[in-house]
């Protein structure tokens, strides 16, 4: 599987906007398919260097690219940091590009195309998501229960191999549950 990752940062001039992300998600790809930069290539010679930088051509050149992989995971991470444009946050563009086009037509094409994305929830991202029933947007009530979840599996452990009693059990799994307040970092132990 192919895996892709974008990070956006709003005080980077080269890590704030879509055009930026598409170089990335480019350059990535022929790092790891060298068999694609002729092509790439060609196509930027055919169109000359200011229309090379263009959004639609690099829409264009990325979702080609993007549909010869047999199977893709992207990650975009601070889509909160992404710029503001005039018409609007381009969060809410790569989102809907994403999830309108790249998506479904790797899909008609027998590629898989999977998309992580990450940021702070400002609004923007949930209601760019709302439209699709299947994404579980996370929250604070999922993660205390997935915190939960993980104390009573570790806690069992701990009770079997110090021999503790079941109400002390209890208690390590109320203190880490209560003391987490949401925040879930998982490590393998």
């Amino acid at each position: 599987m192919t895996c892709l990752f974008f990070y956006f940062k709003q005080s980077d001039d080269t890590k704030s906007s879509m055009s930026h992300m598409l170089r990335s998600l480019l350059a990535q790809l022929t790092t790891i398919d060298a068999s694609i930069v002729p092509e790439l290539y060609q196509k930027c010679c055919v169109v000359g260097n200011s229309e090379a930088r263009q959004l639609a051509s690099l829409k264009v050149w990325t979702a080609n690219l993007l549909k010869s992989q047999n199977s893709c995971m992207i990650i975009l991470d601070g889509l909160d940091e992404c710029n503001y444009t005039t018409s609007g946050n381009e969060a809410r563009q790569i989102l809907d590009w994403m999830t309108a086009n790249i998506i479904p037509d790797a899909e008609k094409d027998g590629s898989r195309i999977r998309l992580l994305a990450l940021g702070q929830r400002d609004g923007i991202v949930d209601s760019a998501l709302s439209k699709y029933p299947s994404i579980r947007l996370d929250s604070i009530g999922a993660h205390l229960d997935d915190i939960c979840i993980f104390a009573r599996s570790r806690a069992s452990k701990i009770r079997e191999r110090f021999e503790l009693e079941l109400e002390e059990e209890l208690a390590i799994i109320k203190k880490v549950t209560m003391t987490a307040k949401g925040a879930f970092f998982p490590r393998h132990l």
